[in-house]
């Protein structure tokens, strides 16, 4: 019996699906990033649509190297996945609670540091995933096809 495992570009896939939901589902929500003296301002649906479209270009990427018959490093692929879940989630995390902060009013600047500090934990873990996505692109181009 031959065991059956889920592909890695239809698992990002699904990761597409659930962000999508998760845009949907927040679609009032209004993302301001601040950088410099400017403020970007998103809406939850449109920055979701946005993330969705950078996960879908690591799935085309995970595709064209399986299709290409090339060798993946199967370790590295969940290190991958599992770091940018793992990312989005500590990302969301901190954008949530920094929302019900300024929601509930609180005058404790200490909420707002362990907000950022999900914020930034999770922006980091994201882009290190993102990393080991190319390492493991280019550990696949320059290894032999299989076999």
């Amino acid at each position: 019996m031959k065991k059956k495992i889920l592909k890695p570009y239809v698992f990002v896939l699904i990761l597409i699906i659930v962000t999508l939901l998760f845009g949907v589902y927040n679609k009032e929500e209004v993302i301001d990033i601040n950088i410099h003296d400017t403020y970007f301002v998103f809406e939850g649906f449109y920055f979701s649509i946005f993330i969705s479209l950078i996960i879908g270009l690591l799935s085309l990427g995970y595709w064209f190297i399986l299709k290409s018959n090339r060798k993946i490093n199967s370790w590295l692929t969940y290190l991958h996945i599992s770091l940018t879940v793992l990312g989005g989630l500590l990302y969301y995390k901190g954008v949530i609670s920094m929302y019900a902060d300024i929601i509930n009013l609180a005058k404790h600047h200490e909420s707002f540091e362990i907000s950022s500090i999900y914020i930034t934990v999770g922006f980091f873990t994201f882009l290190l995933a993102q990393l080991l996505y190319l390492i493991n692109l280019f550990i696949a181009l320059i290894n032999r096809k299989k076999g």
